[in-house]
């Protein structure tokens, strides 16, 4: 839920003022409404906002950094429940070579049975 009000207020900010500013402006904020940790665990946590601001920015899109986020939090709380990170780290890892091998495969079988690689392929020949 906190991704969406920090996207929310990143774009709201963003449209009015230049990037280097909005980022700083919801990383300050988002620190500050983390108030479970000490001032070192903000700082960290107002760094992570700048990082996922600029992702956005990058992207143009709310998933990469709420995906990013969920890491974060679901290590952390696998790490307090088990003392590692590894189950939720290592689904996060096949689920982003599922997804990043996806194109290029579906490209590969596309030329191996003769279909267009591409969607308009068909219409620029014809």
């Amino acid at each position: 839920m906190r991704s969406h009000i920090r996207g929310f207020l990143y774009r709201c900010l963003s449209n009015r003022f230049p990037v280097v500013q909005a980022c700083l402006v919801v990383a300050m904020m988002f620190g500050l409404v983390h108030t479970q940790y000490p001032l070192a665990g903000r700082l960290a946590v107002a760094s992570f906002s700048v990082i996922t601001c600029l992702l956005y920015e990058y992207t143009g899109s709310l998933p990469p950094g709420i995906a990013i986020h969920s890491l974060v939090d679901g290590g952390g709380f696998e790490h307090a429940l088990t003392g590692n990170a590894y189950v939720v780290l290592s689904v996060y890892l096949l689920l982003a070579v599922i997804l990043l091998t996806r194109p290029p495969l579906r490209g590969l079988g596309r030329l191996l049975t003769r279909r267009p690689v591409f969607r308009n392929s068909a219409l620029q020949h014809g």
